[in-house]
């Protein structure tokens, strides 16, 4: 059957996104040699060699790199032209692919794609939580989840959640430790260091409008975020920690917050998309919804 040339493209990208002719003809139920027929057969239409192919590996050439980017692009806008009139109907429906770190992830996205599947049951959700950086376009996702401040790039930045940080411990250490009052008594108490932080020996307060820098110590280091949380609430130390992360614990009662006076600093998510024109229907319920989630009073 002769293919289109949006068929042709769409099977081009895919063998690109999938990195083999095999797993590309699996993910579109066809042949591995009707696969193969139809790029050589988009080649010799176009006039240009688009893939180096090898017994090991394929690989763009110049022209197909280019030519990839533009049907990522076609693709998206056929996408959409076909959500939207799902939309004109009344109905989500469609796939969303999201990424986001392991630890933020699985604590406070999860639970938003939870109660997200439960409004909008028919679309799907494709969820990749590790702490490496996908490419967007390259990896066809729809949305990734990322901790500011963001480099310099093409992408799309929407803020989802902004919150301050805050200096916690539970009521167990404060009952052997005086709770901090004054910016030189922070150095004096023992820290739960978080080793991935950009300077996990120093922390910036602000009062009054004046920014101090200050040194700090403990006895526990941790490169994870939940393990971190976990000997706050044992009793193990003292740490400045993201709101959203101790929320539930400070209504609970079981941390406690100190100098709430003072400026610790805040955090920003956003979710990063490739283009504003391209935003889906369901994209966009999905970054308005989870937005609410993390701001249930604020209506940001």
């Amino acid at each position: 059957m002769m293919k289109t040339t949006s068929d042709n493209m769409r099977i081009f990208a895919t063998v690109v996104t999938e990195g083999s002719f095999t797993a590309a003809a699996k993910k579109l139920k066809l042949s591995k040699a009707a696969v193969s027929q139809q790029l050589k057969q988009l080649e010799s239409r176009l006039g240009v060699k688009l893939m180096n192919r090898s017994t090991r590996k394929l690989s763009l050439t110049e022209a197909g790199q280019d030519y990839f980017h533009s049907c990522i692009r076609v693709q998206a806008e056929i996408q959409a032209a076909e959500e939207r009139l799902a939309e004109l109907q009344g109905q989500a429906t469609g796939t969303l692919k999201v990424t986001c770190s392991a630890n933020f992830g699985s604590r406070h996205i999860v639970p938003a794609i939870i109660a997200f599947k439960r409004r909008y049951p028919s679309i799907g959700i494709e969820v990749m939580m590790n702490d490496q950086m996908h490419e967007l376009v390259a990896e066809n996702i729809d949305v990734a989840f990322r901790l500011g401040p963001l480099p310099a790039s093409q992408l799309v930045a929407r803020r989802v959640l902004h919150c301050p940080y805050l200096l916690c411990a539970s009521p167990e250490y404060f009952e052997r430790h005086r709770p901090p009052v004054t910016i030189e008594e922070l150095s004096q108490h023992n820290w739960i260091i978080h080793q991935l932080a950009r300077h996990p020996n120093r922390i910036n307060v602000g009062i009054d409008g004046k920014l101090v820098e200050v040194t700090v110590d403990g006895d526990v280091i941790t490169d994870n975020s939940l393990a971190r949380r976990q000997f706050i609430l044992e009793g193990l130390g003292i740490a400045r920690v993201a709101e959203v992360d101790v929320r539930e614990d400070l209504a609970a009662g079981t941390l406690v917050r100190v100098m709430d006076d003072h400026d610790f600093g805040s955090m920003d998510l956003y979710g990063v998309y490739t283009d504003r024109q391209l935003m889906t229907h369901k994209l966009r319920l999905f970054l308005d919804f989870v937005q609410q989630w993390f701001n249930p009073d604020t209506g940001e």
